[in-house]
């Protein structure tokens, strides 16, 4: 429920898809993103470098939360503990 699908070709766009899913996740990661926003790691600092390329609130704070998203997942998938210096790492290398 954090992203929606555009069918394009040819540079029009003939239909929307938006992903239905469990709202209890979302709210949950949506709840993590709105929690980030108050401490000072760096999860705040990818919202602050998005904003400082022109995003709105809202949409900063739904990519912080497939950010959190993802690292969850990568968590459970390969069992491997969170590494904030890692994520400060990945920062350099974003381009939105």
């Amino acid at each position: 429920m954090l992203v929606r699908h555009k069918e394009e070709s040819d540079g029009k766009i003939y239909g929307k898809k938006t992903k239905y899913g469990r709202m209890e996740l979302k709210n949950v990661f949506m709840g993590a993103a709105i929690r980030n926003l108050q401490s000072n790691n760096a999860l705040k600092k990818y919202y602050d470098q998005l904003r400082s390329k022109g995003l709105d609130h809202k949409k900063a704070r739904k990519a912080m939360a497939r950010r959190i998203a993802s690292i969850a997942l990568h968590i459970m998938k390969h069992g491997g503990k969170y590494d904030e210096r890692y994520l400060e790492k990945t920062l350099k290398n974003i381009k939105h």
